[in-house]
């Protein structure tokens, strides 16, 4: 069976949807099972209720922790967000990889990642001190379509003006190292987290691997694969993903966007262009 997934709105400082509040809306959560909640799913075909993620999670078959292994995105970027990096340079519970497919990207906007080279970690600190952390960190021009993975521990921030999927493993633990002055929705300064940031910056395997549509960049130790679709049948296991960017699936019922998971091994027939992901972490 093939189940949708409901979305769930998330408004940050930096994003690009109206909320109609005071805060704009920068993510969209399509499969999420954290501590606050989890993707609300309904069956494709005839729009019933049909659970939640994480009762998808708890049936058998799917390999991985108890909960559901992937959060699955999109993000919507009016600004520059901060200067950041996720746990798990060295591994456990909290090591995080994630992926992005660009699918729209302003003329001009581009993707600070990685460390220049020779830049170390007493370098990135007397950087953070003051305030030109930018000027160390590398410059991606990116295009619509391009795919860039972060493996764990690479420091990075994603420019405005973008749309971009983003598919990671389900956690979301963020250290900011700096986020260009800017003020929080409540007028003060955000947080950062400029230790807890620097160990887990990894300056020699913290390097973004660029790819192309239909050309997805080595995701070795991320825990999940991807793949892109343009049309043709697609055979899912129980708890794949599949995310449509363009056209419809599931005979037309599921449009662009949409975020559909198998409730066991189901075929899906895609008439335009999605992403597979699949969890194949331990």
């Amino acid at each position: 069976m093939i189940l949708s997934a409901v979305p769930r709105r998330v408004e940050r400082v930096w994003g690009s949807l109206d909320a109609g509040g005071t805060c704009p809306v920068g993510e969209v959560w399509w499969l999420y099972h954290t501590f606050d909640g989890s993707s609300a799913l309904r069956d494709a075909m005839t729009g019933k209720p049909a659970g939640t993620l994480a009762e998808l999670a708890g049936r058998s078959g799917l390999s991985g922790p108890a909960r559901y292994p992937l959060l699955v995105k999109t993000l919507h970027t009016a600004d520059t967000l901060s200067v950041q990096v996720h746990p798990g340079a060295f591994g456990g519970p909290d090591c995080k990889a994630e992926t992005w497919l660009f699918l729209e990207v302003a003329p001009g906007s581009v993707v600070h990642a990685g460390l220049i080279p020779g830049c170390g970690r007493e370098d990135l600190r007397a950087l953070s001190d003051t305030g030109g952390i930018a000027g160390a960190l590398g410059e991606w021009r990116v295009s619509k379509g391009d795919i860039m993975h972060l493996p764990p521990g690479t420091l990075h921030a994603l420019g405005g003006g973008m749309e971009v999927l983003e598919s990671q493993r389900n956690c979301d633990i963020t250290y900011r190292l700096f986020d260009w002055n800017r003020k929080g929705a409540d007028g003060r300064p955000r947080a950062l987290h400029v230790d807890r940031a620097m160990e887990c910056v990894d300056p020699e395997n913290g390097v973004p691997r660029l790819g192309s549509w239909g050309r997805v960049p080595c995701l070795d130790g991320a825990g999940y694969r991807m793949e892109c679709v343009e049309g043709g049948s697609v055979e899912m296991e129980h708890g794949w993903m599949f995310f449509v960017i363009s056209g419809t699936a599931c005979g037309g019922i599921a449009g662009a966007p949409s975020c559909l998971v198998a409730d066991g091994p189901s075929r899906l027939e895609v008439e335009g262009a999605g992403v597979m992901a699949a969890w194949e972490g331990p």
